[in-house]
């Protein structure tokens, strides 16, 4: 297994690659003080990060997807 991290001005990204799964995971955890317009913005963002995609831009287009597969 291979880990490597990366610190940015605010952030850092850690990489771990192994040749164990195919499965790709993605997580970002939001570290700030706790204000109500905050939490709304990280809501939205993390709803855009998990539903959004070109193909599917809204949770109820993914949905329908799911449903027929």
């Amino acid at each position: 297994m291979n880990y490597k991290t990366f610190e940015y001005d605010n952030y850092r990204i850690h990489f771990c690659k192994q040749k164990k799964f195919k499965t790709v995971e993605f997580r970002i955890y939001f570290c700030s003080e706790v204000n109500r317009k905050k939490m709304t913005y990280h809501s939205v963002l993390m709803d855009m990060l998990v539903f959004g995609s070109k193909k599917y831009p809204t949770k109820r287009e993914l949905l329908k997807k799911r449903i027929t597969v």
